[in-house]
C-alpha cells in the first residue's frame, strides 16, 4: 500500500467515498450527490487505483468501507480539518476578522450550559467570534478534539469526579477542566403518591414501570436499582431526556434523568433520590501548537456559568431570547455540524436539540401490543406509516416490522428514498412560499408524523416568528414526541390536535383553539391522504375542511401515485401493504389527485411531479405529485 503521505488524493473523490460510507450503497450516494450509481462506482474505483488497495467491500446487501477505507477517510479528514483551521486563522489574522471556534457538546448541555456561556463570552469579547457547534456523546467528542475537528469539548462521566483514565489517550494531549456536578433526579407523574415529596428512596419505586435511558445513563439506573435490591421493569427505552419527561407526564412510567436535562414540565415532578448518583460535567481543551484565545474565553465563561447558583436550574426548552438562535439540525454522519453563522454585533449559533446524530433520538422497546400509557397501545408487530417514513429518512424511531416493510419497498422501488427526501424539501419550499410570498401566518398540518428537521413551524417561524401552527395526528406516541420537541418561537404558537384527520369536526374545533379560522389558513396534507381509502372519501374530507376556512386560504397536497413509474411503485406498495396492518396505502392517478383542488385557483406550476414544484426537478422518475391551490 502506498503511504498516505505520498498520495495525491482528489478531494472530490474523497467526498464520494464519504457519502458511500454514510449511505451504505452506491445508489444512495448517487441520489445524495445527484450522480448516477455508475459514476459513483467509477470514482471509487479510481480512488482505489490511486491508493493501491480495496477501500470498499461490495455485496448484494450494500457496501461498507474496509479498514483501509476508514483509515484513509479519517486521516484525510483530520489533515483537511487542520488545513482548514490554519487557513481560517491566517485569513482572520490578515483581515483582523473574527476568531474561529469549534465546540463539541452533548445534547442536554446545549441550551442550559453552553448557550448562556456563549452569550456571556460574546458580550465580553472585543471582537465577534465565528462559532460552530457539533453535538456528540463523549467518546465522539474526544475523538473530534484529538483529530483537530474541535477546539473544545463538553463531556460528562459518572462514578467519580476525576475523569476516566482512558480519556487522555482518547482526546490526545490537553487539559480537563471540571465544571459541574449534575445529580440524577427521579421523575414521577404529577399525580403520583410521591409527587409531593422532595426526595424518595429508589426502593420506594421498585414496583414501577420504568423508562430507561441508553448507554451510561441506562447502566447507572440499573446499578442503582441493584443497590436498592430490585430489578427494573422496563416499559421502554429512550435516549432523549425531553421525550422521557413527556412519557412520564402521560403515565408511561417513571425515569431517572440528570438535573441539567429537567424540562420543568408541570406534568412531572422531580425528586432527589437515595442512593444518589451524580453525572460530572467537564470540558476538554486540547493542547495545540497555535492556541485558540476564543476557546480559553469560552472555558472561562463555562466555569462562571457552572458556578452560578442558577447554573443547573430548570430551563425552558423553547427558543431562547437574545442573539442565540437555537434550532435543530440534521445531516450525514455520527456527529452533526451546525453551519457557522457570522454576525457583526451578535453571535448566531444553531445548537442541535438532542435529536441529531446516531443514538440521540428516542427509541421505544416493548413487546408487541404492550400498553405504554393510559389509552396508548404500541403494537410493534406491524409497520406504521410514520415509523416507516422515519426509517426512509434515516431516523432511528422505528421497529423491526417498520424496517422490514421499508426495506421491502426499497427492494421493489429504489426511488422511494429520494422520493421521501424530495417530499421534505417540497415541504420547505411550500411553507416558504406561503409565509414569504402569500403572507400566510396560520398553518394546519394534517398528519404530523414523527418530527424531523425543518418541520412546518420551524420553516414558517424562521420567516415570520408570529406564525401559528396546529399539527394533527392520531398516533399518541407521535404526538407525545411532538409535544416534547416541537416548540414554538415566543411570538407565535404551536399546538397539537390528537385525532384522526377523518374526524373533520374535531380537527376544526381543535384548530380553532389556536388559529383564527376567520382569517386565511394554509392546510398542509403531505403524504397523508394516500392512507385514506376511497371509501372514506378523502376528497370530501379536504372539501369539508376548506369549506370552514375563509377565502385566501390555501391547500397543499403531495401523494404517491401509480401513473409514474407504474411497475415499481405498484410492487413496492403491495409489499408495504402486506406489512402495514389496517392502515393501507391507496395509489391514485393524476385525475384523482387533481380532484383535491376542485374549485381552487392553482398556484403555478399547478399539479406536477413533486421535485418540479418550485424545485430543481429530478433526473429519474419519482412517483409523486404535488400541488398547491388557493381558495378564491
Amino acid at each position: 500500500m502506498v503511504p498516505l503521505g505520498e498520495l495525491l488524493i482528489d478531494v472530490h473523490r474523497l467526498a464520494v467515498l464519504r457519502e458511500v460510507a454514510r449511505a451504505g450503497s452506491f445508489a444512495g450516494a448517487a441520489a445524495a450527490l445527484h450522480h448516477t450509481p455508475s459514476a459513483v462506482s467509477q470514482q471509487i474505483a479510481a480512488l482505489e487505483r490511486g491508493a493501491g488497495i480495496v477501500l470498499v467491500d461490495r455485496s448484494t446487501r450494500g457496501v461498507i468501507l474496509t479498514d483501509a477505507g476508514r483509515a484513509l477517510l479519517a486521516t484525510a479528514d483530520a489533515i483537511h480539518a487542520e488545513l482548514q483551521l490554519a487557513a481560517q486563522r491566517l485569513r482572520a489574522l490578515a483581515a483582523d476578522g473574527p476568531q474561529a471556534l469549534t465546540v463539541v457538546t452533548f445534547p442536554s448541555a446545549g441550551e442550559p450550559l453552553l448557550a448562556p456561556a456563549l452569550t456571556a463570552m460574546t458580550a465580553a469579547a472585543a471582537a465577534p467570534a465565528e462559532i460552530t457547534v457539533i453535538e456528540a456523546e463523549p467518546d465522539e467528542a474526544l475523538g473530534a478534539v484529538r483529530d483537530g475537528r474541535a477546539d473544545l469539548a463538553l463531556v460528562y462521566h459518572f462514578h467519580t469526579a476525576a475523569p476516566p483514565r482512558g480519556w487522555p489517550a482518547a482526546a490526545g494531549t490537553g487539559t480537563y477542566a471540571p465544571l459541574a456536578a449534575d445529580p440524577l433526579r427521579l421523575l414521577v407523574p404529577a399525580g403520583h403518591p410521591l409527587a409531593g415529596r422532595p426526595s424518595a428512596s429508589l426502593a420506594e419505586v421498585a414496583g414501577e414501570r420504568w423508562i430507561q435511558g441508553w448507554g451510561d445513563a441506562g447502566d447507572a439506573t440499573d446499578m442503582l436499582a441493584a443497590l436498592s435490591g430490585f430489578r427494573l421493569q422496563v416499559a421502554c427505552r429512550s435516549s432523549d431526556y425531553r421525550f422521557m419527561s413527556a412519557l412520564v407526564g402521560v403515565g408511561v412510567g417513571v425515569a431517572l434523568v440528570p438535573s441539567l436535562a429537567l424540562t420543568g414540565s408541570p406534568q412531572v415532578r422531580a425528586l432527589q433520590i437515595t442512593p444518589q448518583l451524580t453525572r460530572y460535567i467537564g470540558a476538554w481543551l486540547p493542547r495545540r501548537h497555535q492556541p485558540n484565545p476564543a476557546a480559553e474565553q469560552l472555558l472561562a465563561a463555562l466555569r462562571a456559568r457552572a458556578t452560578e447558583p442558577s447554573g443547573l436550574a430548570v430551563v425552558s426548552r423553547g427558543r431562547m431570547p437574545g442573539p442565540l438562535g437555537l434550532d435543530g439540525c440534521r445531516g450525514p454522519g455520527g456527529m452533526r455540524r451546525a453551519a457557522a453563522l457570522r454576525s457583526t454585533g451578535a453571535l448566531a449559533v444553531p445548537v442541535p436539540r438532542g435529536r441529531c446524530g446516531r443514538g440521540k433520538r428516542w427509541r421505544l422497546m416493548t413487546e408487541a401490543g404492550d400498553p405504554v400509557g393510559e389509552g396508548v397501545t404500541l403494537d410493534t408487530s406491524v409497520a406504521h406509516p410514520a415509523r416507516v417514513y422515519d426509517y426512509w429518512l434515516g431516523g432511528k424511531d422505528n421497529f423491526a416490522a417498520d424496517r422490514e416493510a421499508a426495506e421491502q419497498v426499497i427492494a421493489a422501488n429504489p426511488t422511494v428514498l429520494p422520493g421521501v427526501r424530495a417530499n421534505r424539501a417540497f415541504l420547505g419550499r411550500a411553507v416558504r412560499y406561503l409565509a414569504a410570498e402569500a403572507g400566510i401566518r396560520q398553518f394546519l398540518d394534517l398528519g404530523t408524523g414523527l418530527p424531523t428537521a425543518q418541520n412546518t413551524h420551524q420553516v414558517a417561524q424562521d420567516i415570520a416568528p408570529d406564525s401559528r401552527i396546529v399539527y394533527v395526528d392520531n398516533d399518541p406516541i407521535v404526538l407525545a414526541y411532538a409535544r416534547a420537541l416541537l416548540t414554538s418561537a415566543p411570538a407565535g404558537a404551536t399546538a397539537y390536535v390528537p385525532c384522526d384527520i377523518r374526524d373533520t369536526e374535531k380537527v376544526l374545533a381543535g384548530a380553532a383553539e389556536t388559529l383564527d379560522l376567520s382569517r386565511p389558513v394554509a392546510v398542509m396534507a403531505l403524504m397523508v391522504l394516500q392512507y385514506i381509502p376511497d371509501g372514506d372519501d378523502p376528497w370530501g374530507i379536504v372539501g369539508h375542511v376548506l369549506e370552514s376556512l375563509p377565502p385566501g386560504s390555501y391547500l397543499t397536497v403531495s401523494d404517491t401515485v401509480r401513473d409514474i413509474d407504474t411497475g415499481r411503485v405498484t410492487e413496492g406498495t403491495a409489499r408495504l401493504n402486506q406489512r402495514m396492518g389496517p392502515t393501507q396505502l391507496t395509489l391514485r392517478t393524476r385525475p384523482d389527485f387533481e380532484r383535491f383542488f376542485d374549485g381552487l385557483e392553482m398556484v403555478e406550476p399547478g399539479v406536477v411531479p413533486l421535485p418540479d414544484w418550485h424545485g430543481p426537478g429530478s433526473g429519474y422518475p419519482i412517483p409523486c405529485y404535488a400541488g398547491m391551490g388557493r381558495k378564491p
